[in-house]
């Protein structure tokens, strides 16, 4: 498997990200890729989910009958969401993708593609670019089994058909998008809008004992000590993460390592700043840290720089876990929240919340917006914001000993998003939004 570099920030790998180059396809698939439009299967989804389609190996369902969009908007079914959460929460765009994906038949490649056309549909109906996400990564698979060298399935007729046609129907997504991005407005947002800020705290009261949880090597969570110490907030404990045995890592070469922000000018982020008097406790696995924080007493966790924590390790401080989130909720829970809000035309939003066993969707403590120019500290801006969000809850606890309102999710209406398909993450970089030397910021 030969891997193609581009340039820029994401190199196209195939293999490790099961990315892939259009323009590449087309010549390799001697076809012009402009398609044409993307054909609905109102019950593939259903089938589908039936089937187990993102564990392989599935028994493919029989032909599904595509029907032709119906004119105007619609939002995706039940169905398709529940099928695009169980691909986008599996071990499949785990890098490296190749492995994950070894044993895809042509048979089930084909079903796959399908299932990619279908969500081009979905996407162009509702707009709802996750399915065009979630389609990028479908067609990679498949890119990566027809270019195998896998005779059976580099020579198979009918999947590679069906390879030309999704190729076609992701390029006229893509240059949609690319429109779609130059067409919104690079202003400063309203920093009052859509903003909830922490309520102020009575004082005088006995303070909670405040502990720290964050990912081993963290550079958020030394800023926030730093803040800490220079606010006089006391911090009783520091704990740093490191996954048990069998725990996912991905390469630091794969695109997939990071979320997507516009390219940084680093000469204007602050330096790493020393946790100065704090030395963190290491602890290894949940079981651990559970047994840790329950030893350590605490009222309040802070989380910095960490996964979704399990109950068992949630039930061991009093008054709970807090959690910055850049994104608003329940909006964009998930991942990639700044780079899908910025797809979607959306303002930029950091969200304290409370932590819960789900992804994001814990009660809201307080929110504020990130004004998305200048682009260049729009990461820094981010970083520094959800720092402080976590510092003000933490003051609040000092004095008061417990928590300011928090206001519960509702239960229905979330939206989680998911890892951005390195083609979406060229794309924005080649939009307004990855602007930089010589282009409008």
């Amino acid at each position: 498997m030969t891997t193609s570099t581009t340039v820029g920030r994401f190199p196209v790998h195939s293999a490790l990200d099961g990315d892939f180059c259009l323009p590449q396809v087309a010549a390799e698939l001697a076809a012009d890729a402009t398609g044409s439009g993307a054909r609905h299967m109102p019950d593939l989804a259903s089938a589908l989910l039936a089937a187990t389609a993102w564990r392989l190996p599935f028994t493919t369902p029989p032909d599904i009958p595509a029907s032709d969009p119906t004119p105007g908007h619609a939002p995706p079914t039940g169905d398709d969401v529940r099928l695009l959460h169980a691909f986008e929460t599996s071990a499949l765009w785990r890098p490296p993708v190749a492995e994950a994906v070894a044993g895809l038949t042509p048979t089930e490649a084909i079903t796959w593609l399908r299932l990619a056309e279908h969500w081009l549909a979905v996407h162009a109906n509702s707009g709802d670019a996750r399915f065009l996400n979630a389609a990028c990564k479908l067609f990679g698979a498949a890119w990566i089994r027809l270019t195998s060298g896998n005779a059976a399935a580099g020579g198979d007729p009918q999947l590679r058909a069906q390879a030309v046609v999704v190729a076609g129907l992701l390029q006229q997504a893509t240059h949609h998008l690319v429109q779609q991005l130059r067409n919104h407005a690079l202003t400063k947002e309203d920093p009052g809008s859509s903003t909830r800020a922490l309520t102020r705290p009575a004082t005088g009261r006995r303070g909670g004992r405040i502990a720290v949880l964050h990912g081993h090597g963290s550079a958020g969570a030394m800023r926030f000590l730093h803040m800490a110490r220079q606010h006089g907030v006391p911090i009783a404990h520091v704990f740093s993460f490191t996954p048990g045995h069998g725990a996912g890592h991905t390469a630091a070469e794969s695109a997939y390592a990071s979320a997507w922000y516009p390219p940084a000018d680093d000469s204007i982020a602050p330096p790493p700043q020393p946790a100065a008097g704090f030395t963190p406790v290491e602890v290894h696995g949940w079981d651990a840290t559970a047994q840790a924080l329950t030893a350590a007493a605490a009222d309040l966790v802070v989380l910095v720089g960490m996964p979704i924590v399990p109950e068992p390790v949630l039930a061991a401080a009093r008054i709970g876990f807090i959690n910055a989130h850049n994104g608003s909720l329940p909006d964009y829970r998930g991942m990639d929240a700044v780079g899908w809000a910025l797809i979607n035309g959306d303002p930029v939003v950091c969200t304290l919340h409370l932590a819960a066993t789900q992804v994001d969707a814990g009660a809201v403590l307080a929110s504020a917006v990130v004004p998305a120019t200048p682009l260049a500290s729009l990461k820094d801006r981010v970083k520094q914001l959800q720092l402080e969000l976590l510092l003000q809850a933490a003051q609040h606890v000092t004095s008061t000993g417990q928590l300011p309102p928090a206001t519960a999710q509702p239960a229905d209406g979330a939206r989680q998003f998911y890892r951005l398909h390195p083609h979406l993450k060229r794309t924005l970089d080649q939009s307004p939004y990855g602007a930089t030397e010589g282009r409008p910021t």
